[in-house]
Parts: structure tokens; sequence; C-alpha cells
């Protein structure tokens, strides 16, 4: 089939532009570089439905999670009563183990209601020396437009992960490396650019 090119924009030495596309109702998702620094203000004695979690970071903001569900040893733990400075709501699915939690999937679900998921198999384990897992990403109705293999190592302060996609093809070049410290009074994670 013969392409048919649009009327010429701007003629040389310029850039010339055939045609152009446009999109309408398209979900976006970006996992962000930078840093964040939470610490806990309280947390629950004990873990049952309703026990309830603050944190505070170095600007002031407070963030607040509560256990939505129980099911043996996994939780669902929902961010509850979100702020107007986020701009999504986290919900959390963990299983229990003796070291801590141990983190099955995060999801992050935007004003718009628009969401995006990430799932690991077997679940994240921030407390072992080493260990690897399967990931997928889910966005909108799409289900694991991204999947791929994350590593994660204990080093001195904290935990290094390699997330590194193994589908699409554009995204296999895409590895994203991230320092997670964890404390009995918060987290800090730091997500470096490329």
């Amino acid at each position: 089939m013969k392409q048919k090119h649009g009327p010429k924009l701007v003629t040389p030495p310029y850039f010339v532009a055939y045609r152009g596309y446009y999109s309408e109702g398209r979900d976006i998702g970006a996992l962000q570089t930078g840093s964040e620094n939470w610490k806990v203000v309280s947390s629950p004695k004990e873990l049952n439905e309703g026990a309830k979690w603050t944190l505070v970071n170095e600007q002031g903001r407070e963030r607040h999670f509560q256990i939505t569900g129980m099911k043996g040893d996994d939780l669902v733990i929902s961010e509850v009563d979100a702020h107007a400075f986020q701009t999504s709501t986290v919900f959390l699915n963990v299983r229990v183990t003796p070291q801590g939690f141990a983190l099955q999937s995060i999801m992050l679900v935007s004003a718009k209601k628009k969401m995006m998921r990430i799932t690991f198999a077997p679940e994240l384990n921030f407390f072992a020396d080493k260990s690897e897992s399967a990931f997928h990403i889910d966005q909108g109705t799409q289900s694991k437009i991204v999947q791929g293999i994350i590593r994660v190592e204990k080093q001195t302060g904290g935990v290094l992960m390699n997330l590194q996609p193994k589908s699409p093809d554009w995204a296999k070049s895409k590895t994203i490396k991230s320092f997670l410290e964890i404390s009995e009074n918060g987290y800090k994670i730091k997500v470096p650019a490329n």
C-alpha cells in the first residue's frame, strides 16, 4: 500500500513535517527519578483491619495509610485522606513476613481514576541479601504493557534495586536503578536519572 504524504509545512533547509499524530483518551504512566524521604509519625501496635500509619516528608506533608483488607498474611494497605498536593493515591498489596512486609503490588490511581499497577512474582523481599522477582506493569485497561525482572541486593545502608524490562523491545534498554533506605522511623528512596 502506497502512503500519501500531506502538504509540506515548512520548506528546506528547515524541518520538513508531512504529518502528525493526535491521541485522545490514552493513559500515560511514568516511573520518576528523584528522591523522597518519609518519616513514620504514628504506626499501629497490631496489624488488624482499620490500623493506620501517618507519614510526613521533609516539607511537612502528611500521608495516611490504613489496612483495608486482610486474608491470612496478605494485607491491602490503602492511602486514605489524600491531600491536594498528590497527583495519585497509593494502594499496596503486601505479605507479612517475620522480617517485615514483602511487596506483592503497588497501584497508583490518579484523581481522574486512571490506574497504573506494578505486580511482583514472587513478592519483593527487601530483607534478603539478594532476591529476584518478575514484574509486570498494567496501565489503564491494558495488562502487562511492560514485563521484566527486578533484582534486589542488600548493601550498606539500604537496598539496591535494578529493574530490567524484557518486553516490549523498546523498553529493554531502559534499566531503572533505585536505592531504598529503610529504618524503624521511615524510608528514603532515591532514583537517579540515567
